[in-house]
């Protein structure tokens, strides 16, 4: 094996779309960065006056492992990705022979190493596919990791939202109260388009119709139940358990109401930035 150069391939055709990249960078920093606020919820639940445990909290929970999830991860991804895509074996680069194993190794990796040093999993598999994506930037190659990446997300996906549909319908639809319906209208309506649209304030990059766009669409939410689950271990099983229809029904609200209107609104962003290109 020998190590060659920076590729000369030739480019990605990248149209710029600025916001199915803001959606799709927003949907993965908000799982990489919803530990230490999940941890926050449990502490204020089960650890009584913050004033005992709140600066360990900022310095620990959010700073540290922040910290330590994004450089490993990033670095990780930096090393792999200067691997598969420099080292030759014969006539042909590592790449050629590794795509779909490297994309799963980077993320079980990083992931693995990240919780092993202290750091933030989900925030380290984020990480490592920035440092992937920015150690050959302009290769080919990095359309097909992410058409594989993309193939086996929908599919487990569409696993998850199988059995979420169908325990929604079994138990949680007979358990759910007004309060419940009013959380999940309020998520979808008023908290995630508000938090949304003011985080984009400023940016140049994204249009006004853009940033309305993102603002509304990609709640969907189904890492909610991960981090419900997890907390589950720190209380009785009913007391978290009692959350599960207001999750449920803010993941079934979104699937119908985004995913009824996400084609046709992009497809409308598009035609848009046509005309205004032209």
């Amino acid at each position: 094996m020998q190590v060659e150069g920076p590729s000369s391939g030739e480019e990605v055709d990248d149209e710029h779309d600025e916001a199915r990249f803001a959606l799709t960078s927003e949907a993965g920093l908000n799982d990489a960065l919803a530990f230490p606020f999940v941890y926050l919820a449990i502490y204020l639940a089960t650890k009584g006056d913050p004033g005992e445990w709140l600066l360990g909290w900022l310095a620990w929970d959010l700073v540290g492992k922040t910290v330590i999830g994004a450089v490993v991860g990033y670095l990780l991804g930096r090393l792999i990705g200067a691997a598969v895509y420099r080292v030759r074996v014969g006539e042909h680069r590592l790449v050629g022979f590794a795509e779909p194993a490297a994309a799963v190794a980077t993320l079980l990796l990083a992931y693995g190493v990240g919780e092993l040093l202290g750091g933030w999993g989900f925030l380290a598999v984020f990480c490592a596919a920035l440092g992937v994506r920015a150690s050959e930037r302009d290769d080919e190659k990095h359309e097909h990791f992410h058409e594989f990446v993309q193939y086996t997300e929908h599919l487990l996906t569409l696993l998850v939202l199988l059995v979420i549909g169908a325990s929604f319908i079994s138990d949680a639809v007979g358990r759910l109260e007004w309060t419940h319906v009013a959380v999940a209208a309020g998520v979808l309506l008023v908290i995630r388009p508000l938090t949304a649209w003011i985080s984009l304030l400023g940016d140049r990059k994204l249009r006004r119709d853009e940033q309305v766009v993102v603002s509304v669409f990609g709640v969907r939410g189904v890492g909610s139940l991960f981090y419900l689950c997890y907390a589950m271990g720190y209380f009785p099983k009913e007391d978290p358990w009692s959350l599960w229809p207001a999750v449920s029904l803010v993941i079934i609200a979104s699937l119908v109401l985004h995913g009824a209107s996400a084609s046709q609104v992009m497809r409308s962003l598009d035609r848009r930035r046509s005309r205004a290109g032209s």
